[in-house]
């Protein structure tokens, strides 16, 4: 599951595989200016915030895939894509 930056976790390094930025935006179809500013807006959080480049919970990828699809049907602008973001990874954390 994806980690949102309002659900404070606990890691372990070998707890959960990490893609690099890079590898989550090609394999979700998101920009990395789009990757970016969800980590800016605080709505994906980087395994390790403080050490750059950043890598990601290999769930991001599934959360981002879904919010591009969303994206693509209602044609949103870059906030919109940030709040199908905040409310695909909300629901995916209720479960």
């Amino acid at each position: 599951m994806p980690t949102l930056a309002a659900e404070p976790t606990e890691r372990s390094p070998s707890a959960t595989a990490s893609l690099s930025s890079c590898q989550i935006a090609r394999l979700s179809g998101v920009s990395d200016d789009d990757l970016l500013m969800l980590v800016e807006y605080g709505l994906l959080c980087p395994v390790e915030p403080g050490i750059q480049p950043f890598s990601f919970d290999i769930g991001s990828v599934a959360l981002l895939k879904r919010a591009v699809l969303v994206r693509a049907d209602l044609a949103l602008d870059s906030h919109g894509f940030a709040m199908a973001v905040k409310a695909l990874g909300s629901l995916t954390s209720e479960r």
